[in-house]
C-alpha cells in the first residue's frame, strides 16, 4: 500500500463543504490524495488498485516510493 498525500491548502475546512458548492480547483484538491494498492514483482512495484483509476498498470521503483 503506498499513499500519497494531498498538498496542504490555505482552507482546510474544504474538506466539509459540500461537492456541488466547490470550484474545479477545490475538487481536484480533494481527489489529489492517492491510495495505490501495489504488487511487487522483481525489480518494482505495480500499482493494482488505485483511488486514482489511471494510474493502475503504472509501475514504481523501490527509490518512488520512499
Amino acid at each position: 500500500m503506498a499513499i500519497t498525500p494531498r498538498a496542504v491548502t490555505a482552507n482546510p475546512a474544504a474538506l466539509f463543504e459540500p461537492l456541488s458548492d466547490l470550484t474545479d480547483d477545490a475538487l481536484r484538491w480533494r481527489a489529489s490524495l492517492c491510495f495505490d494498492y501495489l504488487q511487487r514483482d522483481q525489480d518494482s512495484w505495480q500499482v493494482v488498485l488505485s483511488t486514482q483509476p489511471w494510474r493502475v498498470g503504472e509501475r514504481l521503483s523501490a527509490s518512488t516510493l520512499k
